[in-house]
């Protein structure tokens, strides 16, 4: 997945790929029907998912400063 991209996928059709400004504010989205590209999204989540650590895990090895 590149470094820059951020996005919401909806369900097994529906994507929306999120655009920033350099200072990143929001600028839009654009909503994907393309199942190509909804396919490939969605393995990029699933792979997030596949290293995710879940919250109270994080926190207990990174505590708030």
């Amino acid at each position: 997945m590149p470094a820059d991209r951020d996005f919401w996928l909806f369900d097994s059709h529906t994507l929306a790929v999120l655009h920033f400004t350099d200072a990143g504010e929001l600028l839009g989205a654009e909503i994907v029907t393309d199942p190509v590209v909804v396919v490939e999204h969605a393995r990029w989540l699933d792979a997030a998912f596949h290293h995710a650590q879940p919250y109270r895990s994080f926190v207990k090895e990174h505590p708030p400063r």
